[in-house]
C-alpha cells in the first residue's frame, strides 16, 4: 500500500525528470538550428556554382516548355535564383492570365521585369468579377501597347481595346463565352493602329467556363 506522501514524492520526481528533459530538448533544438545555419554557410550546391548565364537559360527553357511553370516559383528558392530570375526578362514577357485576387500592382511588378521585350499576354474576365477589368487590365494594355506582340482575351462581358497604337501586335484573339450578355465591341477593335497585325482569329463562342 502506498501512502500519499510516497505518491507525492514520486510525482515530484517525475516532474523534475520532465523539466530536465524539456531543458535538454530545448538545448538540442537550439543546437540543431545553429548547426543548420553553419551547414548552409559552408555547403556547396553544384547547381549554385553554375554561371548566371547558364542558370538563366535553364530558367527560360523551363518556363517555355512547361505549361504549368511560373517564374515566381524560382524567386522563392534562394537569393541567387531570385536575382537571376528577376534579371532575366524573357521569364516575364509572357503572362497567361492574372492569378485570382491579384490586380494592378501584381501586373505592374511582373511586367516591370520584362524590359522592352515583346509581350504575350492573356486576360480572362467575367462581368461578375468583384474587380472590374477596366480598373487594371485595360490600363495595363494601354501602358504596354508598344510591347504587345500577342494579345488574347476571353470574357462574358463587352470587350473593347484602348486607342493607343500597337506597333508590334501580330496576333489578336478574342473569345466570347456563351450564355452571356457580353458582346464583342467591333468599334473598340477595328480602328487598331497595328501595322504588323497578321492574325485575327474569328471571335469564338466557348462554353461558359470551359477551359478556364
Amino acid at each position: 500500500m502506498y501512502y500519499s506522501g510516497h505518491v507525492r514524492s514520486r510525482l515530484a520526481e517525475i516532474e523534475r525528470d520532465i523539466a530536465f528533459h524539456e531543458t535538454q530538448l530545448g538545448l538540442l533544438h537550439t543546437e540543431r538550428k545553429s548547426t543548420e545555419r553553419h551547414l548552409h554557410a559552408i555547403a556547396v550546391y553544384p547547381v549554385l556554382t553554375l554561371p548566371n548565364e547558364i542558370t538563366s537559360e535553364i530558367f527560360i527553357q523551363w518556363v517555355y516548355t512547361d505549361k504549368k511553370s511560373n517564374p515566381l516559383h524560382l524567386t522563392w528558392v534562394c537569393k541567387l535564383w531570385r536575382a537571376v530570375a528577376i534579371s532575366t526578362p524573357q521569364l516575364w514577357a509572357c503572362l497567361k492570365n492574372v492569378p485570382r485576387g491579384r490586380g494592378d500592382e501584381f501586373l505592374t511588378k511582373w511586367l516591370s521585369h520584362s524590359g522592352n521585350l515583346p509581350l504575350d499576354l492573356t486576360f480572362g474576365f467575367r462581368a461578375s468579377s468583384p474587380v472590374p477589368m477596366d480598373s487594371f487590365v485595360y490600363p495595363t494594355i494601354s501602358r504596354h501597347s508598344s510591347q504587345l506582340e500577342t494579345l488574347t482575351l476571353w470574357s462574358d462581358d463587352t470587350v473593347t481595346l484602348p486607342s493607343e497604337p500597337f506597333p508590334r501586335l501580330k496576333k489578336l484573339s478574342v473569345t466570347m463565352l456563351s450564355s452571356s450578355d457580353g458582346v464583342l465591341d467591333i468599334d473598340g477593335i477595328a480602328p487598331l493602329a497595328a501595322p504588323q497585325l497578321r492574325e485575327v482569329p474569328e471571335s469564338r463562342l466557348a462554353t461558359k467556363g470551359a477551359g478556364h
